[in-house]
């Protein structure tokens, strides 16, 4: 990179060419995710700390006294330009002095010792195989998976803070990408007594990580971990030996098939279906007879459709002779759906299950006791006729596995579907990430509550899919979970299930008993501990009694009244795991009566407990003398604190109220929030249903106000999904007003199977009548391969009751009120600013206004003098505002809605929206005094520093610092498609003082911009510069057609994310995002919008800014030649 003197000349105004002689790491240490580099070509090429970078944020994990494994991940390699070859790649870790490297001989390790910040470090580099490049990074889209193994040295020291590693790749010795990561280490576990495979089998889909012939360190690691199981696909030699050595170490050995039989879907099974077992035979070629009589099961990846798609002639054929259908009826898709889905289903169903039963019957004519696993359908929702039916094939194989067995619903949708097919045995697959080995979106938590749950209802066995991203975080929970189970095994899996002598109950915070306007009686509980925790009770043979509870609520201790009639006398009730035992008195044990009356337990957030309640004999006494000792008469006013009591009235505090209603008498309850000036009516769908002012009341029609939409993708426009009742998270009742937090997951359905979202929703109403701020998130929870990015745009839909003469739409832009008074038409109103993808999203089948930046917008009825006004907190992110007139809608209602420029939505992560929405009564005029934002907008966005919207004023809008520019020439004004821009070119320029305006440690700058130059030209444009007393800050275009944002630290180092803009065009409008944090070593610029550059490293320090000093100063110089629209600064990073 140029020098920060040459910079500082730039500003000055000397023109000048940055000359690269070679590209350096652009992208270092960029953290990345999902769909960032699995299926993306890289120039420069990239490689990854696979576990720490693209699973687990930044953070690489390992265990003392054992063999760890480093996995790295290189992605495809974009060789437009022709300047790589796969010969030459080579990776250079650097690692703490502490580690020892394992085979390093035999795996072509390099390894020195050399000084990182000041510390002994090793550094370990290994050529990359030019093969597997060239076959995987060059021809192919898998990229290459390498894998170093470690232990860390038995008696040295280790770091409490995780040090710092980093991953080099270089090709031809020339640097190309740096990954940085940090490394955590785990105290050693030991090994957990091994819970047999009979009572429930833990396995890796697809893993572990494992070294050829290894097999005592092997066997090591996965019982340190409690792992009794373990899947290999079926392939050479190696593989037997594989099967073989773990059978040998007494672990559980599953056979796949390499390629699930993928052969059985080009002609719709008919080949199977006629030829039976001797189909599977002639596929297997032999592999079967040779691996079955090594392994204990045979698993088949199984994921056939029962939907009528790709039809044939033949099934057809097939499905009008089972259901004698005429010859000339005319059979397709469409027809079937229409006509004959439920019967097709279940023709079809009955297929798939005669394919399930001839792979059976093959494998057990191989080896008559092998046990048969088939991993195939969902538990997203409980759906036998729209998914694989398991009554139909529960006689067929040993286990039903599930995928997508992840989160408390799909334990609840298993608990169905054993009912559904009472003899079947289930497993499950817990689906955690996209690919073989990347893209983890679950936590380590989460998988461990899930298979401590498959153990609570019955289940015989998980597996979680991909093993190999499994790393020793998860292993340290794994362990957790299986010693729990080791340790009560016999009581579970042996005992009596849910004695009917002992009775759990978990206590709500809140408890109300309502009834509804048809009459029924509902009792509304917080937390809903019904769907949110699991609870199973076991009764062992010597008497012993286990009671366990998971608690899913992330938030909330779940307090449980455990009573119990046991024999007279004192029993213990003790928690092995913590080594607790819970008193009455001073002395160890309960009476038989006291628990009998009842005691009160507990259980943290987000986690398991288990407690054994046994009688106190002397053996047991001895058992548990070290134990520490909880109070159970603390307990219980603990609990009792927290459970509130019920209350018609519902919470309150102050004149702030909480209650529960059925005003119209639907049968469905509303939350009603009660205010001083104001009442307002919530859906259980988190939409305002009603909301009363004064004497005023908005009178909605529908689902209400506030409903959520997706506008993008464009087939989830009228997804239903999204109108599901949502689960209260969390109700506030405070001395600022109340607040609701609603959630719930979403299938996006067009996009197939395993897509979704999950919306989280806060509704806050304040003291001020009429006023309630709302908060948006989206999460992308997809499973499916397809569905790792989405083009999203959120969409707020209003439902109101127009009155027979008429209102107004209107909308202000910061200077006037622009208002469409005919209330039967309908109207777009694109935002202004908008790229050409964001046009592209706009909806055009109605009157299309001319472009309006949207600070405020709404309805106004004059003759009620009511005026309902949204205040976007950031009104860039809108992509249009549309209403729909009275005509279109029934009994003269009509919609108000908005839509969000479209965002790329990556796995696991989250777009976030805010709004203002005020209804106030008494406005005798819509005019730009009652259309302003309210005085409270300024505390919406508390992060704000500097404002400059240059609407015919050079000086701050907004300024937390001085605002009063310092102007050089004459800038010039012109219209732009939101109000006003200033011109900035040769001979003009402005700037300000920039003590708080800016913070250089951590922040965001955005950008609106029409540049007077294209992005091919070799000149450099900067559009701002900061000066602090030391170092340089600049945000704009290089020499070479990049633009970046360039932190120069204290030290004159340099840091940024950039993003290739040589297409760009003169005269076109553009926007830019940047943000940083210094504490954390990370940048991120986004272009139009979308993700453009990312940047990660050691943290940094940026020098102070001084006004005092005559250079420092926040700058817009005349090198921009620009109009700039409009700039804002923040305190607060993305």
């Amino acid at each position: 990179m140029t020098s920060r003197r040459t910079l500082r000349a730039t500003a000055n105004g000397t023109m000048w060419r940055f000359i690269l002689s070679a590209l350096v790491c652009l992208f270092a240490g960029t953290t990345a995710r999902a769909g960032d580099v699995y299926g993306v070509r890289f120039d420069p090429p990239r490689c990854y700390f696979t576990h720490a970078s693209i699973n687990k944020r930044g953070v690489l994990s390992g265990l003392l006294g054992q063999d760890n494994f480093i996995s790295l991940y290189m992605p495809m390699v974009d060789n437009t330009k022709g300047i790589y070859s796969p010969e030459g790649f080579s990776v250079s870790l650097l690692l703490p002095a502490f580690v020892q490297m394992l085979d390093g001989g035999e795996t072509g390790l390099t390894i020195a010792e050399v000084q990182h910040n000041g510390l002994p470090y090793l550094k370990v580099t290994k050529a990359m195989d030019p093969e597997q490049v060239k076959l995987r990074c060059f021809n192919a889209e898998w990229g290459v998976n390498d894998v170093l193994w470690y232990r860390v040295k038995p008696g040295v020291a280790v770091p409490k803070e995780p040090p710092e590693i980093k991953l080099t790749l270089l090709h031809r010795g020339q640097e190309c990408f740096t990954d940085v990561a940090r490394l955590k280490l785990y105290e050693e576990l030991p090994p957990v007594p091994r819970v047999s495979p009979k009572h429930f089998r833990l396995w890796l889909h697809y893993g572990p990580h494992f070294r050829q012939g290894r097999w005592d360190e092997l066997a090591d690691y996965l019982n340190r971990a409690g792992i009794n199981a373990v899947q290999f696909t079926l392939g050479g030699s190696e593989r037997l030996d594989y099967a073989q050595a773990l059978r040998d170490r007494g672990f559980y050995v599953i056979a796949q098939r390499g390629g699930s039989y993928g052969e059985i879907y080009k002609d719709n099974m008919r080949s199977c279906l006629e030829q039976g077992t001797k189909w599977f035979e002639k596929s297997d070629q032999g592999t079967m007879q040779t691996y079955l009589p090594v392994a204990d099961a045979a698993l088949w990846d199984y994921e056939p459709s029962p939907l009528p798609d790709n039809l044939d002639d033949w099934l057809i054929a097939q499905f009008r002779e089972a259901h004698k259908l005429p010859a000339n009826e005319v059979l397709t898709t469409e027809t079937i759906k229409a006509k004959y889905l439920r019967e097709w289903i279940d023709f079809r169903q009955e297929q798939l299950a005669t394919c399930i039963k001839h792979w059976g019957d093959c494998c057990r004519s191989v080896k008559p006791e092998v046990e048969t696993i088939l991993t195939e359908g969902s538990v997203l929702a409980f759906d036998p006729p729209g998914g694989v039916n398991y009554s139909k094939y529960q006689d067929y194989v040993t286990f039903c596995d599930p995928m997508n067995f992840a989160g408390l619903g799909a334990l609840r949708v298993v608990q169905q579907w054993m009912q559904a097919a009472p003899r079947g045995r289930f497993t499950g697959c817990q689906n955690v990430a996209l690919s073989s080995f990347h893209n983890v979106f679950v936590s380590a938590d989460s998988i461990m509550l899930q298979t401590i749950g498959a153990a609570l209802i019955g289940m015989h066995g998980t597996s979680v899919y991909p093993g190999p991203a499994m790393d020793a975080e998860n292993f340290v929970r794994f362990h957790r979970v299986m010693s729990f189970l080791s340790r009560h095994e016999k009581t579970m899996f042996e005992g009596s299930h849910d004695p009917d002598n002992v009775l759990i109950e978990p206590l709500p915070k809140e408890q109300q008993e309502f009834t509804l306007g048809d009459g029924r009686k509902l009792r509304q509980s917080y937390p809903d501990w019904q769907q949110e925790a699991l609870r199973r009770c076991y009764r062992g043979s010597n008497g012993e009694v286990l009671i366990v509870l998971v608690n899913w609520n992330l938030q909330e201790l779940c307090y449980f009244k455990l009573t119990a009639s046991l024999p007279k006398g004192d029993w213990l009730v003790v928690d092995d795991e913590h080594r607790q035992t819970f008193v009455a008195g001073s002395k160890p044990g309960v009476n038989a009566k006291a628990l009998a009356d009842g005691v009160y337990l507990q259980c943290p957030p987000g986690d398991f407990r288990g407690f054994r309640i046994a009688p106190a004999t002397p053996a047991s006494l001895r058992q548990v003398k070290d134990y520490r000792s909880a109070s159970l008469t603390d307990l219980a006013q603990a609990a009792k604190e927290y459970a509130r009591t019920d209350a018609p009235d519902g919470a309150a505090e102050g004149d702030q109220r909480l209650a529960l209603d059925d005003f119209n008498r639907d049968g469905k309850v509303e939350y009603v929030v009660q205010l001083v000036g104001q009442k307002v009516w919530v859906s259980q769908q988190g939409t305002v249903v009603r909301w009363t002012v004064g004497d005023q009341t908005v009178e909605t029609d529908g689902i209400g106000l506030c409903r959520d939409m997706i506008w993008l993708p464009q087939g989830e426009r009228e997804n239903r999904g999204m109108d599901a009742v949502m689960k209260l998270e969390s109700r506030e009742v405070h001395a600022d007003g109340v607040t609701l937090t609603f959630s719930k997951s979403v299938p996006l359905v067009s996009l197939g199977g395993g897509a979704s979202v999950r919306i989280s929703k806060e509704l806050a109403f304040s003291q001020t009548p009429g006023e309630m701020k709302a908060r948006v998130r989206l999460v992308s929870t997809s499973v499916a391969p397809d569905a790792t990015k989405l083009n999203c745009s959120y969409r707020v839909h209003n439902y109101l009751k127009y009155p027979a003469d008429g209102n107004a739409l209107w909308a202000f832009d910061g200077a006037k009120v622009n208002q469409w008074e005919t209330v039967e038409t309908s109207y777009t109103v694109p935002s202004a600013g908008l790229s050409e993808q964001g046009t592209g999203a706009l909806f055009t089948q109605c009157t299309v206004t001319s472009p309006q930046r949207l600070v405020t917008f709404g309805e106004y009825i004059a003759t009620r003098k009511l005026l309902i006004k949204v205040t976007p907190e950031q009104p860039d992110q809108l992509l249009q505002l549309l209403r729909w007139g009275r005509k279109a809608g029934l009994a003269g209602s009509g919609t108000v809605e908005w839509m969000y420029r479209p965002e790329i939505l990556e796995v696991g992560k989250d777009v976030r929206y805010a709004y203002r929405l005020n209804v106030q009564p008494g406005a005798a005029a819509l005019d730009v005094a009652s259309a302003r934002p309210a005085a409270q907008a300024a505390e919406a966005d508390p992060h704000l520093l500097l404002h400059l919207a240059f609407d015919g004023t050079p000086d701050a809008t907004v300024a937390k610092g001085e605002g009063k520019a310092i102007v050089t020439g004459t800038p010039t004004y012109e219209d732009t498609p939101t109000g006003k821009g200033i011109r900035i070119g040769k001979g003009a320029s402005v700037s300000y003082l920039p003590a708080g305006n800016v913070n250089l440690e951590q922040g965001r700058l955005f950008i609106r911009f029409k540049p007077n130059w294209d992005g091919a030209e070799p000149q450099t444009h900067l559009l701002l510069t900061v000066r602090p007393r030391t170092g340089f800050v600049y945000l704009g275009k290089t020499a070479d057609g990049r633009f970046l944002l360039n932190l120069f630290d204290e030290q004159d180092g340099q840091h940024y994310p950039t993003v290739s803009i040589k297409t760009l065009r003169a005269n076109t409008w553009h926007e830019a995002l940047a943000t940083w944090n210094t504490a954390k070593g990370v940048m991120a610029l986004f272009w139009d919008g979308q993700k453009a550059g990312e940047y990660r490293s050691d943290p940094w320090r940026m020098a102070p800014l001084d006004n005092s000093l005559p250079h420092c100063r926040l700058a817009i110089p005349e090198e921009a030649e620009a109009v700039i629209d409009e700039i804002k600064v923040w305190d607060e990073a993305y």
